[in-house]
């Protein structure tokens, strides 16, 4: 057998190098926007992390906010982000299937920038404004007024600052916060027909995975009590909004919707 020629060996390299790679990327898109302004933040830094908190990619977002980060396979992925006079955050988890495109507006909170005896700081009253605009454009004050489900609002939680699930839900009688089989746990259960289940949860808007054992929701899992902006309790299917009413979502115990600053 004559021996490859040097063209044949470096297409077979090539053909190799391409078969090995995956079909479909798995890609993140989206938006770092600054929470209440909705202005985009430029030269932030986003972060693609896998469940083990392994970075997966990194992107710097461009001068509308954009950014675009790759996962070699599919899986179950976090979102962090910080920019030069923002709060770090963290968000997820994202379910990338095979070939998956999921697009996201990543919300990062101002704070305040220390330089040496200077202190630059963000009025308050501005942050609650623009807290308040982003509750409206997620329909938070149109179903409040709707009279459909439970609401935990801003003021109440100026006034209350809980500070775990049991405080955040101390009054609502059909919500049961006990104790799970790991130490500190606080599962979040719905009264639902005569008996608790748990509820499916969203955190701003997006489905938000459960890491309690046996399919239990520790809110703390998944979002700090202290981040918290606003919930809304729907523990009836049929007074869930639509877009938060998908079949095979754990609705028919019910939804949380959560709310962040």
């Amino acid at each position: 057998m004559q021996p490859l020629t040097a063209s044949l060996q470096g297409h077979l390299l090539m053909f190799l190098v391409l078969t090995a790679l995956p079909l479909h990327a798995q890609t993140v898109r989206g938006r770092l926007l600054e929470r209440g302004t909705e202005r985009p933040i430029v030269a932030g830094l986003i972060v693609l992390m896998d469940s083990a908190s392994t970075e997966v990619d990194r992107a710097i977002s461009d001068q509308n906010g954009l950014f675009t980060l790759n996962a070699l396979i599919p899986g179950s992925f976090y979102v962090r982000a910080e920019g030069l006079g923002y709060q770090t955050k963290t968000d997820g988890i994202l379910e990338l299937g095979e070939g998956g495109l999921i697009s996201i507006d990543f919300y990062l909170r101002p704070s305040p920038l220390k330089l040496d005896s200077l202190q630059a700081t963000v009025d308050q009253k501005i942050i609650l404004a623009g807290e308040r605009r982003f509750l409206e454009g997620q329909g938070f004050y149109d179903r409040l007024e709707s009279g459909f489900g439970d609401f935990i609002t801003p003021e109440e939680l100026e006034l209350r600052r809980p500070n775990d699930s049991r405080s955040l839900f101390e009054g609502h009688t059909a919500i049961r916060v006990g104790t799970g089989a790991w130490a500190g746990q606080q599962l979040v259960r719905f009264k639902v027909a005569g008996r608790f289940c748990s509820p499916g949860v969203y955190v701003d808007g997006a489905l938000a995975a459960f890491a309690g054992r046996l399919g239990e929701v520790v809110l703390e899992d998944v979002v700090q009590v202290e981040d918290i902006l606003a919930v809304e309790i729907y523990r009836h299917i049929s007074s869930i909004p639509l877009q938060y009413n998908v079949a095979g979502r754990n609705t028919s115990c019910g939804v949380l919707l959560v709310w962040t600053k």
